[in-house]
Formats: structure tokens, sequence, C-alpha cells
């Protein structure tokens, strides 16, 4: 590299050393010349032409001559100059250029190191992303193969909901309730359980001596929270006062209750109760919250296929289900209803005419 370097390299100092002293030699000798002419004219105008029998025509001619090779002299020297001037600019030039190579080569060399640099940066995140493409590919083909092995998963039944036709039971039917919460179906004996509930009560007024409508509420409450409990496999009756009346809680036992699925099946405790409905002339009343309106659609179901008459409401009731206990029991802490106010004689206006009843259509 050092050898190529400086083959590469050539040395003009000896030559332009030569070239200066040719140059200063010429400049000398023109130097000399031009004294020499300049002298030559002074003495030829001073001489007598007559002296030497020359003609004025020859001597004019002969100073012309004189002068215009002076004239060439001082165009020469002024080439020179230039000359001169051009050469120190050309050595400047040759200077730069001398060092030109060397500072080339030195910015190359640093350019190569820096591309080299960049190349490897290059490569190195090229290995990484074909690492990357590489354990995606592999990815895909695992869950390639898992879809592949996936069975394909059926459509859901297609549930059909019929319209309400709200339309009044058959004559004489009576109803049976069916409660569906929490994605079960709960059949309530309400007959049984209350008419139970209303013997427990009679035994609690005869040991206190309460008169037949009558009843301490607070006492009644306890007394059904003591054993022996009213209840039946699906629900357990409590004691509620709302209103100065006393309520029956129907609730509901652990693992009691069916299913959409289990209430399918022919043996299920719902397909028993439907059996004894259609043999008792009765109507079904589903109470459907909203957790629930998937297995109210399976016993609905069930109950159309066995030609019984249903009906349904929809309820966001957060507690237990609860119905009046019956009779005309009252609470005793029920306050005095307040004195009648005494009517002024005379005729009195008559009042608004009572509304029509609600009609009863719990049938659809």
């Amino acid at each position: 590299m050092a050898r190529r370097r400086h083959n590469s390299e050539m040395n003009f100092d000896s030559m332009m050393d030569t070239l200066t002293n040719v140059v200063g030699f010429l400049v000398l000798v023109l130097m000399l010349v031009q004294l020499g002419l300049g002298e030559a004219v002074e003495r030829i105008r001073s001489i007598d032409p007559l002296a030497f029998g020359l003609r004025d025509e020859d001597v004019r001619r002969t100073v012309e001559d004189a002068e215009a090779q002076w004239r060439t002299v001082a165009e020469l020297t002024a080439r020179w100059d230039q000359a001169q001037q051009r050469s120190g600019a050309d050595r400047e030039e040759l200077e730069r250029l001398k060092g030109s190579p060397a500072e080339a080569v030195k910015v190359a060399s640093v350019d190569l190191e820096q591309a080299r640099k960049l190349l490897d940066e290059a490569r190195r995140k090229a290995q990484e992303l074909e690492k990357r493409l590489a354990g995606l590919v592999a990815e895909r083909e695992k869950l390639k193969g898992q879809l592949d092995k996936t069975p394909a998963r059926a459509a859901p039944p297609t549930k059909i909901v019929k319209l309400p036709n709200p339309r009044q039971p058959p004559k004489g039917a009576t109803e049976m309730v069916f409660l569906c919460r929490e994605g079960k179906v709960y059949w309530v004996d309400q007959d049984n359980l209350l008419d139970r509930a209303m013997k427990r009560t009679a035994y609690f007024q005869r040991q206190n001596r309460n008169k037949p409508t009558e009843v301490d509420g607070e006492k009644l409450t306890a007394f059904f929270d003591k054993p022996p409990p009213v209840q039946d496999t699906t629900f357990r009756l409590r004691i509620r006062i709302i209103n100065y009346r006393p309520y029956a809680v129907f609730e509901r036992l652990p693992n009691a209750g069916e299913t959409a699925e289990q209430i399918a099946h022919p043996q299920s405790a719902y397909r028993r109760a439907l059996r004894v409905a259609t043999l008792k002339n009765r109507y079904a009343r589903f109470i459907v919250w909203s957790d629930s309106f998937d297995a109210y659609l399976e016993a609905r179901r069930i109950a159309d296929e066995m030609d019984l008459p249903a009906g349904w409401e929809p309820t966001t009731m957060k507690d237990e289900w609860y119905a009046y206990l019956g009779g005309n029991l009252m609470c005793t802490d029920k306050p005095k209803p307040p004195p009648v106010k005494p009517q002024p004689a005379g005729p009195q206006p008559a009042g608004p005419p009572p509304r029509p009843p609600l009609p009863s259509e719990p049938i659809d």
C-alpha cells in the first residue's frame, strides 16, 4: 500500500527548480536586451546621419525597427509576469493536488468504516426479522393444525317464541304456579303448602287465644321459624307481615328446582306436575325472571306439547316469591281507623261511577 501510494504521487520539485532557473535566465537576458535597445535607440537618435553618410530615411527606419523590438521585449516582459503569476497559482494547485490523494484516501477510509458498521447493523436486524418471521410461521402452522382438529361448531337450535294471545282460562280451571329463576324451574305446590300454613296458624291462634280474625304478627313470624317447619321438597314457608296482613314467603331450598335439560327428561318432577294438571283442569302460570328465559322457553314448549293452557309474566322481584296467607287475618298492632266525620243533613251529591274491573286474562 505504501509503495503504491509512493508511485502514484509524482515528485515535481526538481522539474520546478529547473524551470525557474531557465525562466530567470531568460528574464535577465530580456532585461539586458531591453536596456541595450533603449540605449541603442537613444544613441542612434543622437548621431548625425550625415556624418556616417546615412540618409534620413535609413535612420528613421532603423529607429522604428529598434522601437518595434523594444515594444516586443516589453510585451514579452508582461507575458513573463503573467506566466510568473500563473506559475505561482499552478504551484499552489500542484501542492493541493499532491495532498488531495492522501486526504481522499483518509475520507474514503472513514466512509468505508461507517458503511461497514451500517452493513453489519442491517445484517443483524435482518437476522432478527428472519427469526421472528420463522416463529410467526411456526405459530401459524400450529394454530392451523389445531383449527383442523377442532370439530365444526353446530349452530344453536332455533328458539321459537309465540306472540302473546291473552284470553281467559278454561271454565273452572285453577292455576298452577311455576317459578323460572336462576336458570331453574320450580313448581309451587301452593294449595298444599298454604293449607298446611293455615292449619299451623289456627293452632297458633288457639294457643294464644286470639280472635279468629286477629293475630300477633311478630309472634306468628317467630312461631313459623321454629321447628317443625312447613315445607316440601322445594320450598319452606316463612311469614312476612305486609300492610298488617300475614303473607307466606316461599323460600327455595338448596338443590331444589330443575334446569332446562332436567325438565326435558320424561320422569322429571316438572313433567309429573303437568300430567297432574291436565287431569285436574288446571292451567300453568309461569313467573319468569330475566336470568331464566331459556328455562321458561323449554318449560313452555313442553306445556304446549301436552296441550296445557299456560300464560307467563315477567318480574324483577329481588325477594323470594310470596302469596297471601288467606282468610281475613289482620295483625293486632294495626292502628285504629280515624273517626268518621259526620255528614251534613240533606241529600249528598252522587260520586263518580265505580270503575269496571280490569280484565283478567292469564292465558296467552
